[in-house]
């Protein structure tokens, strides 16, 4: 059985200890591990978390003087702010006036005439109030009856 030595041979793929694949390799990781601190160290600068020790102390001194007293804020009556007012409910049913219209549609007009003439019902108008029309009236004409039944609607 050959060894593992002879069987590298044969493939030209023999080891030798100083390798320069393993340097660029540890070449590579020691650039990604520098910029993987370089940019952790970027975003902690940006994010304002790290203050230097005299910056530290410049803000903590600026917070010590825009404190007020206790004392000083005790003294003062906070100021309640004004409450919101509330429109008033109104829960009740409020009747709406529709005017009748001055005017009737001409075209509805129309087509109520001729059904009349015809002797068919129109919508609401049957044939029993078209005769009751007629009888209290006494109007034959078709577009004074429509006239009639379009007021009639209007009202009512």
């Amino acid at each position: 059985m050959p060894s593992v030595r002879a069987m590298r041979k044969e493939v030209s793929s023999e080891s030798t200890p100083s390798a320069p694949d393993w340097s660029r390799v540890i070449f590579i990781a020691a650039v990604c591990a520098l910029g993987g601190i370089g940019f952790l160290a970027a975003s902690i600068l940006m994010n304002g978390r790290a203050l230097s020790w005299y910056q530290r102390s410049a803000a903590a001194q600026v917070a010590d003087v825009q404190l007020p007293a206790p004392a000083a804020a005790a003294a003062k009556p906070a100021a309640k702010p004004l409450p919101k007012p509330k429109p008033a409910a109104n829960d009740r049913f409020q009747p709406i006036d529709i005017k009748p219209r001055s005017e009737i549609n001409k075209a509805a007009l129309a087509r109520c005439r001729s059904h009349v003439v015809a002797g068919k019902p129109f919508e609401t108008l049957s044939l029993k109030r078209m005769a009751a029309i007629r009888e209290v009236r006494g109007n034959t004409d078709p577009e004074a009856i429509c006239i009639e039944y379009f007021a009639g609607e209007s009202r009512g």
